[in-house]
């Protein structure tokens, strides 16, 4: 199996960006459950977005208790977490991330996932490297926004020691 991640710390302020270029290059917006959503907004934490030339190579599973899923491995879905500030907590700002699966293994052969789709993924990765994130003296590992940068700096912000969020002081 092959895939692609990117780690960053973004806030809401960076969602009406990202909802823009989503739509405007004809990106559908998923939550849980496969219901199709408007836009990333604070309450959904965990998305996947597809192009509409995809939806007919999206796997949905069901458990035995009939509640649905993406089969991640194998559907045309880039997963976004995009988190940020949790509802009803600005003291911590989590990471977020972009990760899609490139290629997976079924019945032993490794059946790679369309050049078109790896390009849409691809083109969402360096939209958000060009126009949203951003190198931060502080830390080497992950990408900011400029939002979540100052956030970090006006509340004198600490990183966890696993890195995964920053905590208000």
């Amino acid at each position: 199996m092959k895939s692609k991640q990117l780690n960053f710390f973004i806030t809401e302020e960076d969602c009406v960006l990202i909802n823009d270029f989503i739509k405007k290059n004809q990106g559908i917006i998923y939550g849980n459950h496969s219901l199709i959503l408007e836009s990333i907004n604070s309450e959904t934490h965990q998305l996947f977005l597809t192009h509409r030339n995809f939806i007919e190579d999206i796997v949905v599973n069901s458990t035995p208790k009939g509640i649905k899923y993406f089969d991640i491995g194998r559907s045309y879905l880039l997963e976004f977490s995009c988190r940020g500030f949790y509802p009803n907590d600005f003291n911590s700002l989590h990471r977020g991330r972009l990760y899609y699966i490139k290629s997976y293994y079924e019945d032993n052969f490794l059946i790679d996932k369309s050049n078109e789709f790896n390009k849409w993924c691809n083109d969402i990765f360096t939209f958000m490297k060009k126009n949203i994130l951003n190198k931060y003296h502080l830390d080497k590992d992950y990408l900011y926004s400029a939002s979540a940068i100052r956030w970090i700096e006006i509340n004198s912000a600490k990183q966890t020691q696993d890195g995964l969020l920053w905590v208000k002081q």
